[in-house]
């Protein structure tokens, strides 16, 4: 029953007459792949998207040349590959793989040549992302989970425990920029270098006795030791998958905090602050933004829930 849905759904999109489906302020998403792929990174200079696949059974990583050029494998399923972002030259991309059972960080040319593992770790590593200057790569791990408990811990018992670290190009300088008692993730530095951005899971105490804390995910902006953090746009919705513009004026996110909670849309933010502008339409969710360097599109994975699973393509909302 599932492969049906999927293949209905994949088959109604691929061949629809015009490519296109409904955009912000009237204009249009545009489908950029035709099969089941996500996590979209476009490469600086706008020529070349790596994104995630089973398209061939397994997750792999693939490279699509733009525009409506070929598609290439990059690295198989066999370590089962998954979030990817480039250099700030682009001549290499950081991944995450599961080399030894949990997810760790590797990098690898953007030929597909010099496959080297960049962190080695018992706990699952995530969602890594290149400062500015090409010299450190910021993550997301669970590490603090095998810490002993402490006061400063907020998250209820069995929930994760995620703070943001980074690491020298070369894989050596450990550094932990966060202390979140709770999950801290999705990190992305600020073009000039000097904020790190990234989601916080906060715990609101139970409005009765024996009922659970309240999960309340949000957007916030820190020095890059993590002083100073300040929530943006805060809301009761659920805001996540944060990250800067290339010319540092707008914060793109995706949030629940205008339809269908089990929807998540794509929106910005002026970095300075302000109102947040919701830029997608439709019955499609977006998430994993990835903005183009000229600031005029941003490819997302663009997807809707089929029988218990994520099913979509990458696509591209203009933002001018």
């Amino acid at each position: 029953m599932r492969s049906t849905l999927i293949v209905s759904l994949v088959a109604c999109l691929s061949f629809s007459a015009t490519g296109h489906a409904a955009g912000p302020q009237g204009a249009e998403a545009t489908w950029v792949t035709a099969q089941a792929d996500r996590n979209p990174s476009i490469s600086p200079d706008g020529t070349r998207l790596v994104f995630t696949s089973d398209r061939g059974g397994r997750n792999a990583l693939y490279l699509r040349r733009l525009p409506g050029g070929e598609t290439a494998l990059l690295v198989d399923g066999s370590d089962v590959p998954g979030y990817a972002a480039w250099s700030p030259d682009g001549s290499q991309i950081v991944f995450t793989a599961r080399a030894g059972g949990e997810d760790d960080l590797f990098v690898i040319d953007a030929d597909g040549r010099n496959r080297r593992q960049l962190v080695a770790h018992p706990a699952r590593d995530g969602h890594p992302r290149w400062s500015p200057d090409g010299k450190r790569i910021y993550f997301n791990s669970e590490r603090p989970a095998a810490e002993p408990r402490t006061a400063a811990v907020t998250a209820p018992e069995g929930e994760d425990l995620v703070d943001i670290y980074s690491v020298s190009s070369d894989g050596g300088d450990l550094r932990r920029h966060t202390q979140c008692g709770s999950e801290c993730s999705y990190p992305s530095v600020s073009p000039d270098g000097k904020q790190l951005l990234y989601r916080r899971v906060f715990w609101k105490p139970a409005a009765e006795a024996g009922a659970k804390p309240e999960r309340d995910s949000e957007i916030v902006v820190a020095r890059l030791d993590g002083s100073d953090e300040r929530r943006l746009a805060a809301s009761t919705a659920y805001d996540v998958y944060p990250i800067w513009s290339a010319d540092g004026r707008w914060i793109y996110f995706s949030s629940n905090r205008d339809g269908p909670t089990t929807q998540l849309h794509l929106w910005r933010m002026d970095a300075g602050g302000g109102a947040p502008q919701r830029l997608s339409r439709g019955a499609w969710s977006h998430r994993h933004a990835s903005p183009s360097a000229d600031g005029k599109r941003v490819y997302v994975f663009t997807y809707q829930r089929v029988d218990g699973r994520d099913v979509g393509f990458v696509g591209s909302i203009a933002v001018e």
